[in-house]
């Protein structure tokens, strides 16, 4: 049982050479944990052993358009809280937000396709706590971007709302 504390443990997550492991996210049934690879643009699926903390891979999925030839630089990971949908952002030539479902039963993500961010080096996204809207960063050319989530499909929806703040990297909101 989770209990606040950090505990040591001798399980370790290899991953491949080069891969550049970013950002870790734990699905909020505990179950599942995804992780993005900056460098390569995978994203990573484990299962987690609730008594040892071990990771147990059980799938690999891209985080950019298929056939692309670029660099995805991914760089940041969030699940909705109700569990149902994951998203990541892709910087340098990309730039935009890879959508997924997450099948409730085993775990497995589903690309559900790509969303620009109106912006440039999208670093970090915020999902409110309503679960409707993704704020996004865009650090090189200083805006933060709304988008809607679409309750049904989990697409994000252009807002048309923009704010300029210079060089935003971070974003949370305050409870």
């Amino acid at each position: 049982t989770i209990q606040g504390k950090l505990i040591a443990t001798d399980h370790n997550v290899s991953t491949n050479p080069g891969a550049g492991p970013r950002h870790l996210v734990f699905h909020p049934n505990q179950q599942w944990a995804y992780l993005v690879h900056e460098l390569d643009g995978f994203i990573e699926a484990f299962t987690i052993d609730k008594s040892s903390g071990a990771l147990t891979l059980f799938q690999t999925i891209p985080n950019f358009p298929e056939g692309m030839k670029m660099q995805p630089a991914s760089a940041d990971i969030h699940i909705t809280p109700n569990g149902l949908y994951l998203y990541t952002t892709n910087r340098g030539e990309l730039n935009n937000i890879g959508m997924y479902s997450i099948d409730q039963k085993s775990g497995t993500l589903r690309l559900l396709g790509h969303q620009p961010t109106h912006g440039k080096t999208p670093r970090n996204f915020v999902i409110d706590p309503s679960e409707k809207f993704v704020l996004v960063a865009n650090q090189n050319s200083s805006n933060i971007v709304t988008f809607r989530i679409d309750q049904t499909s989990g697409k994000l929806i252009e807002t048309g709302l923009e704010t300029s703040v210079p060089h935003p990297l971070c974003l949370k909101f305050l409870e």
